[in-house]
């Protein structure tokens, strides 16, 4: 083999290894940059509580708090309330008058930002069940570090507010960020 065949032959292995090895740190790098992304920690994870006070007109006003931690894109929940002491409480609105849906903050809804497809309730066996989502509609999503009000509703019945019980399903009870892949951030 002559010197000037040699050299080309070891100048085309070694830009070969440069590449495969540049591939490979590229690949690497994507891989640990999407694996971070699916990590939650607790400032990106989100979070629903509930929260509820008795009102003057003897009404107990629950409210559904979300915290999104990173850029939310919906929140789905199924909540079951009951009361350990009362098998009568029933679904109001703020006047004490029937309704069958929970009430969307208006903040929310006056910004156009938000859609609420679901908004239903079912009463079963001395239970309510809520179903309600919320969808952000803008390209960067909502974001909250603190519980901030999404939806309210009024309930009656209720002889302490310390015996009411409140059970989200896990099955049907998510929060999606909009982040790539979109990944379920309700701890």
């Amino acid at each position: 083999m002559s010197k000037r065949n040699s050299g080309g032959y070891r100048n085309f292995i070694f830009l070969f290894v440069a590449l495969v090895i540049f591939f490979l740190g590229f690949t690497f790098a994507k891989t640990r940059v999407y694996l971070a992304s699916l990590a939650l920690t607790p400032s990106s994870a989100g979070d629903v509580i509930v929260v509820s006070e008795v009102q003057d007109n003897g009404l107990t006003k629950v409210e559904l708090r979300i915290r999104t931690g990173t850029n939310k894109k919906d929140v789905a929940v199924r909540l079951s309330v009951s009361s350990a002491d009362s098998s009568n409480i029933k679904l109001v609105n703020k006047d004490g008058g029937a309704t069958s849906n929970i009430t969307p903050n208006e903040e929310l809804v006056s910004t156009g930002y938000w859609q609420f497809p679901t908004n239903r309730t079912e009463t079963k066996e001395g239970e309510i069940v809520v179903d309600f989502a919320a969808v952000n509609v803008t390209k960067d999503g909502y974001s909250s570090k603190t519980y901030e009000n999404i939806a309210s509703f009024y309930l009656t019945g209720v002889k302490s507010k310390d015996n009411l019980q409140f059970k989200f399903d896990e099955n049907l009870s998510q929060m999606f960020s909009k982040r790539r892949p979109v990944t379920d951030i309700w701890e």
